[in-house]
C-alpha cells in the first residue's frame, strides 16, 4: 500500500439544508475550527465609518481597520501546526472537512475516495468515532472507481471524553465512515483525519461546552435606538453564573464583516464585563454600529452575526467563544444596519468602480 499525493476530483453531493446565510465568495478553501488553534477575531471598535467608499476602488478592498476596545492581552491556548496526515492510496477513504460556508451550518463534509475498482450506489452516509457521531445522511448517488465525492452530514456536537482538551481526546485514528449502499449492504471505511479537522471540531465543541456549563454569555434587550441621525441596534452583553465559582469576565469581543462593536463604557486595559466571584449576573451596554456597507461584504458574508468574545474563567487563559444574537432578532439587526448604511450614503452597489 503506497501513500502518496493524490490529485483532487471532485463531485460534491448537494445537502438538503436550506442555509440562510449566503457563503462569502472569498469563503472557498477549507478552514479548521477556531478554538485551541486560532487567532483572536478583529476586536470592537469604537468608531463608525463616516464617509463613503471611493466609487472607483475594487470591491476586494481590505475590511474596516479596527482597534481593540481593550488592552488586556490575548492569550488563547495555541498548539504548535500540525502537518497534514499520509492517506493511502489504492483503497477506499474517507477524509473529514469543512468549508467556510458549513461552519455557522453545522455541516461537516465527508470525501469519500473510491480507489477500489468497485462501483457503489450510496443511499447513505454516516461518520463514527467516539469524540462524536452524526446521524445517518440519505444520499443517492453513485461512487465510481477513480472517483473522490464529498457527502455532507450534520454535525451533532461533541461526546466530550474527560476535560474535553486533547489530553483526554480519543484517537481520531479509530474514526470510519458508514456507506449504506442501495443494495442493503454496508462498507465500513477508515477515515483519516489528514488535515485535522475532525480533531478540531471536538476541540472546538468541548471548550464551548465547558464555557457554557461554566457561564450563560448572551445578547439581551436587543432594540432599535435613534444614533446620530440614524438608527441602530443597542443592547446587552450579559453574564449568568452557572456552575462557575470563580471571578469570570469577557476581556474583549470582535466585530463581524458587517457589523463593528461600540461599548461606550469600556476602558483600557480592563475586561468590557466582569463577573465577580459570589455575584450571579454582569453585563455592559453594546451598540452595533455599521461595520461594512459594500454590497460584495452585506450580500455574501457567511457568518455576519458571529462574534467571538475571548473569555477568562479565572484559569489564566483567554477562551474565544462565539456569542450569537437570537434568531428572531438576526433580520430586524440587519434591516437596522442596511439603513443605517443608506443614510450615512455608504451603500455602494456591487459593481461599482468594478469591471
Amino acid at each position: 500500500m503506497t501513500v502518496m499525493p493524490r490529485p483532487r476530483l471532485v463531485r460534491t453531493a448537494v445537502f438538503a439544508t436550506v442555509l440562510v446565510m449566503v457563503a462569502a465568495c472569498s469563503d472557498d478553501a477549507p478552514v479548521a475550527g477556531s478554538a485551541s488553534g486560532t487567532t483572536a477575531a478583529p476586536t470592537a471598535s469604537t468608531s463608525p465609518p463616516t464617509s463613503a467608499p471611493d466609487a472607483t476602488a475594487p470591491v476586494t478592498t481590505a475590511p474596516v481597520t479596527t482597534e481593540p476596545v481593550t488592552t488586556v492581552p490575548v492569550t488563547t491556548t495555541t498548539e504548535v501546526a500540525l502537518p497534514d496526515l499520509p492517506v493511502p492510496t489504492g483503497i477506499l477513504a474517507a477524509m473529514p472537512f469543512q468549508n467556510t460556508q458549513d461552519e455557522p451550518a453545522r455541516v461537516l463534509q465527508i470525501e469519500i475516495v473510491n480507489g477500489g475498482s468497485e462501483q457503489m450506489k450510496v443511499v447513505g452516509v454516516q461518520f463514527l468515532w467516539s469524540g462524536f457521531t452524526t446521524e445517518v445522511a440519505s444520499r443517492n448517488d453513485t461512487i465510481v472507481p477513480g472517483e473522490t465525492i464529498d457527502f455532507p452530514v450534520p454535525f451533532p456536537g461533541a461526546t466530550c471524553q474527560g476535560d474535553g482538551t486533547v489530553a483526554t481526546m480519543p484517537d481520531v485514528s479509530t474514526a470510519s465512515v458508514r456507506l449504506v449502499l442501495a443494495d442493503g449492504t454496508e462498507r465500513s471505511v477508515p477515515a483519516f483525519d489528514a488535515k485535522r479537522f475532525a480533531r478540531h471540531l471536538y476541540l472546538d465543541d468541548c471548550e464551548r461546552q465547558n464555557i457554557d456549563a461554566a457561564v450563560a454569555i448572551e445578547w439581551t434587550d436587543l432594540h432599535e435606538v435613534a444614533f446620530e441621525g440614524r438608527t441602530i441596534t443597542e443592547g446587552t452583553l450579559r453574564l449568568t453564573r452557572r456552575t462557575s465559582t470563580g471571578a469570570v469576565a469577557v476581556a474583549q469581543i470582535g466585530n463581524s464583516i458587517i457589523f463593528t462593536l461600540d461599548v461606550p463604557s469600556a476602558t483600557a486595559g480592563a475586561p468590557l464585563v466582569s463577573l465577580p466571584a459570589g455575584e450571579s449576573t454582569a453585563s455592559v451596554p453594546v451598540r452595533f454600529l455599521e461595520g461594512r456597507c459594500d454590497a460584495h461584504a452585506m450580500g455574501e458574508t457567511s457568518q455576519p452575526f458571529n462574534f467571538v468574545a475571548q473569555i477568562d474563567l479565572g484559569d489564566g487563559e483567554l477562551h474565544p467563544y462565539l456569542v450569537m444574537p437570537p434568531d428572531a432578532e438576526r433580520v430586524p439587526m440587519r434591516v437596522t444596519m442596511e439603513n443605517g448604511c443608506r443614510t450615512l450614503g455608504l451603500l455602494a452597489p456591487l459593481d461599482a468602480g468594478s469591471a
